[in-house]
C-alpha cells in the first residue's frame, strides 16, 4: 500500500477530523496537550480543544503531517518548532530541552505527538510520518529536530 504525507492544511480539515473521530483521539484531546496549559487543559472539553486545533490549523503553518493511504488519512504526526508547543518544553520533563534557549529559537524543531488509525497500525506509518517530517522541517528552516518518546 503507498502512504502519501501532507502538511496539515486547513483544506485537510475533514481529513484530519475523519482520523481522529468523534472522540478526537484520545479521550477528545484533539493534539493540544502539548500547547494548553494545565489549567487550561482542565477547564477544557473536547469541544474546546478541536476548536482550538481547528483555529490553530487555519492560522498556519501547518502544525504537523497527515499520512494517507488509498486516499484515506491513516496517520498523524505534530512537528513544529518548539514554541508552538510551550508545554512540551517545561523542566522536568523528558521532552524539555537541554539548552533552555531552545525553547524560543525558531529554528529548533519537534516532533510531540502520533496518532495511527488502529487498522494502519505496524505498517511503518510512523516512519514515514518521521522521514516526511525530517523533509518537511528542512524544507522550513529548522536546523534541528528532537523528538522524545
Amino acid at each position: 500500500m503507498s502512504t502519501t504525507i501532507a502538511p496539515l492544511a486547513p483544506e485537510l480539515w475533514a481529513d484530519f477530523e475523519d482520523l481522529f473521530g468523534k472522540q478526537g483521539a484520545c479521550y477528545g484531546c484533539w493534539c493540544t496537550h502539548f500547547r494548553l496549559a494545565p489549567a487550561v487543559r482542565r477547564a477544557n472539553d473536547k469541544q474546546r480543544n478541536k476548536d482550538h486545533i481547528k483555529a490553530r490549523i487555519e492560522a498556519g503553518p501547518p502544525p504537523g503531517l497527515l499520512a494517507f493511504e488509498d486516499g484515506k488519512a491513516v496517520g498523524w504526526m505534530q512537528i513544529g518548532p518548539r514554541a508552538d508547543v510551550p508545554e512540551w518544553n517545561n523542566p522536568g520533563r523528558g521532552s524539555a530541552p537541554v539548552d533552555p534557549a531552545d525553547t524560543a529559537d525558531a529554528s529548533v524543531w519537534a516532533i510531540s505527538c502520533f496518532f495511527i488509525r488502529v487498522k494502519a497500525r505496524g505498517r511503518g506509518i510512523s516512519h514515514r510520518l518521521v522521514e516526511g517530517g525530517i523533509e518537511f522541517a528542512r524544507q522550513n528552516g529548522a536546523r534541528l529536530v528532537e523528538a522524545c518518546p
